[in-house]
């Protein structure tokens, strides 16, 4: 049910000011500026929403209350700066074993044919020493653009060329896999756990939810809400399209988080394998996983030292998400007799997947 709190100088004069808008059961998607007349004066940002909320509730009153708030305020545009989301829909381009003298107008000559402002960033890698390690990433202000770069051949320096030149995908977002991808729940029952959800999301295939995580009040009790994370995108608007799920004939709300849409068209698809033998080759993962189809690898990317050897973790791209699920359910390529470690690309909470006996969220 909508809350309303009035700012004027005394809260029962509610022409004096305005009166801000807020929702118990979904103040994550922040609230309006309404006027006495019930028109909306502006849109409040998130941070605002959060110290606003605090001072209300929590903050004591008087001078001490003010200066909490100032600092509580600080705080949140801090950590509201740091969540910054990184920009999305761009394209790096890996440049490997790089000529020791080169820079930036090298790079900016050597593609110059593609536009004027064809590159819109450029990063050298140093180590902890400083010293250069012959490893940049240089940025194109679209996909086309770094494509039709990494058909080029790499820049020369002094007679002296690049070495590795590949396409290197930005990640769109920082958040890590379980805070992506996002369905919010509301009105669920006391008794609803994970295997309620996971059962009734089950026509979407095994390992389409990646986290479940259930919210509860300052008291401890279950606030009637969770927030369901998906392997994709496309696989949680396809649950945003099924019937909520229904716990002992109570009928759950749900809502797509919008915000936490992932754009990466390849989300869900690389599998990150490591702890492999120095003789191991892409024929060896691609024997092992042809059974899922001769097509199911669309291409592996080792990560190598500047001599070119390799530092142990390469990524496999599978054509999509479900196989790359089935792909995991597997047992792990054996390799030299070695048995390699694989995961999903992006998973920061290991091989759990939202697949937990659930027991409730207490009374």
């Amino acid at each position: 049910m909508a809350q309303e709190f009035y700012t004027g100088k005394k809260a029962s004069d509610k022409s004096a000011g305005l009166k801000r808008k807020f929702d118990d059961d979904e103040d994550d998607l922040g609230f309006e500026m309404v006027s006495a007349s019930g028109e909306i004066s502006k849109k409040v940002s998130k941070v605002e929403r959060i110290v606003d909320k605090w001072a209300l509730e929590e903050a004591p009153s008087g001078k001490a209350g003010r200066s909490q708030t100032i600092e509580f305020k600080d705080k949140c545009e801090r950590q509201a700066k740091n969540d910054e989301p990184s920009p999305t829909g761009l394209i790096e381009l890996y440049l490997g074993r790089c000529p020791p003298n080169i820079t930036d107008e090298h790079v900016k000559t050597h593609y110059a044919s593609l536009g004027n402002a064809a590159v819109t960033r450029i990063k050298w890698i140093t180590g902890s020493d400083g010293k250069f390690k012959r490893i940049g990433y240089v940025q194109f202000s679209s996909q086309e653009l770094a494509e039709q770069a990494s058909k080029m051949p790499g820049p020369t320096v002094e007679g002296q060329a690049v070495k590795i030149v590949k396409l290197n995908e930005v990640r769109d977002q920082k958040a890590p896999q379980y805070q992506r991808n996002i369905m919010a729940l509301f009105e669920c029952p006391k008794t609803i756990t994970d295997d309620h959800i996971t059962q009734h999301y089950k026509p979407l295939g095994e390992g389409a939810i990646v986290n479940i995580k259930w919210l509860s009040n300052k008291d401890g009790t279950f606030k009637g809400m969770a927030l369901i994370s998906f392997l994709t995108a496309g696989l949680v608007q396809q649950a945003g399209d099924m019937d909520p799920p229904i716990v002992d004939g109570q009928e759950c709300r749900v809502k797509v988080n919008e915000e936490s849409l992932s754009t990466n068209p390849n989300e869900g698809c690389d599998m990150v394998v490591s702890r492999f033998p120095p003789s191991i080759m892409d024929e060896d993962l691609q024997k092992h996983y042809m059974w899922l189809g001769t097509d199911a690898v669309q291409g592996i990317t080792w990560l190598t030292n500047p001599d070119g050897s390799k530092k142990g973790t390469a990524f496999i791209r599978f054509k999509n998400p479900q196989l790359c699920l089935q792909a995991l359910k597997l047992k792990p390529p054996v390799v030299d007799g070695q048995t390699l470690s694989v995961m999903l690309a992006g998973d920061t909470k290991g091989k759990g997947k939202g697949k937990g006996k659930g027991k409730g969220k207490g009374k």
